[in-house]
């Protein structure tokens, strides 16, 4: 709770700074918090560009899949970015298995 209190400052400090986002997105991801994950790992992912991990592309997926209700057609896009870069992302693969969707 404290890493995601203070980069939610240094996100607050700066709204641009890529690596701040991406970083507080995988924190309310690990903290099962989706609904937050999606914003700030979009902006993170966008401001990061062609520096953005295969972890943030299929964690955004994920987050996707999780919330309530699911968003299958949202999460499709990220999990197979992620498989874009890398084919055999386990956790890519689980998110389009549990949105019915083959790689």
């Amino acid at each position: 709770l404290q890493a995601i209190r203070t980069l939610r400052t240094a996100v607050e400090m700066d709204p641009d700074y890529g690596p701040a986002q991406v970083h507080l997105g995988m924190a309310l991801y690990a903290r099962r918090n989706y609904e937050d994950t999606v914003p700030a790992l979009e902006r993170g992912i966008e401001l990061l560009g062609d520096a953005a991990r295969v972890e943030h592309y299929y964690t955004l997926g994920l987050a996707h899949v999780f919330k309530d209700p699911s968003e299958c057609d949202e999460a499709e896009i990220w999990l197979r970015k992620a498989l874009e870069i890398e084919p055999e992302t386990g956790p890519a693969l689980e998110g389009l298995a549990l949105c019915g969707l083959s790689n």
